[in-house]
């Protein structure tokens, strides 16, 4: 990030970028600065690994006929946005990003076209989403899914902040 910064004369630094960012997203850049691949590890990831997931998500296309998969975008509702770094989760503290992150990285990864929707709230008053994720190249057909599915939820509230 530094370096794209200083390429397009941003004119700040990254730690101006993220220095009043919350204790989640925080945990979030301090945990994934330790993550960074090497150079043989990021080829290997990009040359093999990459395109074996989307060869499984194009086989599952492929045999069952599906237009999209269709899924909760997250494994729980929102949280509020004071939440530290980690949430409980069955009576563990788990790391937030990987942990809320979970479900949407599968289809990114493999590169594929996804669509995250507003899905309602939960009886607290905090959002969920649904995501649709589709074969490459079906762009039209997830945004068409989603246009669908705004109009069948009807106008959802804002969220209640906490």
């Amino acid at each position: 990030m530094a370096g794209y910064l200083a390429k397009f004369g941003a004119g700040v630094t990254v730690e101006q970028v993220f220095r009043d960012v919350g204790a989640n997203i925080r945990g979030t850049l301090d945990a994934t600065a330790s993550l960074v691949p090497s150079d043989i590890e990021y080829r290997a990831l990009v040359s093999v690994a990459r395109p074996s997931l989307r060869r499984r998500f194009e086989r599952a296309f492929e045999s069952t006929g599906a237009s999209a998969i269709v899924f909760p975008a997250t494994p729980a509702p929102a949280v509020p946005i004071t939440q530290g770094p980690t949430i409980a989760v069955g009576g563990a503290e788990v790391p937030f990003d990987p942990y809320f992150g979970h479900n949407v990285l599968p289809g990114s990864t493999a590169g594929l076209p996804g669509l995250v929707l507003p899905a309602g709230l939960t009886r607290g008053g905090l959002p969920v989403g649904i995501e649709f994720d589709g074969p490459a190249r079906s762009d039209r057909t997830l945004l068409a899914l989603g246009l669908s599915l705004e109009r069948a939820l009807g106008a959802i509230p804002a969220p209640k902040i906490s």
